[in-house]
């Protein structure tokens, strides 16, 4: 079933991509999901999410050179264990 759920998301995600529109597919947070967030993204009782797929207009004057996304310092983000 998850194996259908992400070819489903992946053919969604190109179809918006061939018109044009920005996609972007989410995956790692759903196993946090509460019952707020549940609420606005009208997931019922007895779903469980297996992927989020975000479409939009994409902004014709910012590119990811000009206008890169705020990243945090590998060193909050990457832990190494010994």
């Amino acid at each position: 079933m998850d194996f259908d759920c992400a070819l489903a998301t992946a053919y969604m995600y190109l179809a918006a991509q061939s018109l044009g529109l920005g996609a972007r597919i989410y995956t790692g947070f759903l196993d946090r999901i509460d019952a707020e967030i549940r609420e606005t993204l009208g997931i019922e009782e007895g779903y469980r999410p297996v992927a989020v797929l975000r479409i939009g207009r994409i902004k014709k004057d910012i590119d990811v050179v000009s206008f890169p996304s705020p990243r945090k310092p590998r060193y909050q983000v990457v832990n190494y264990v010994e």
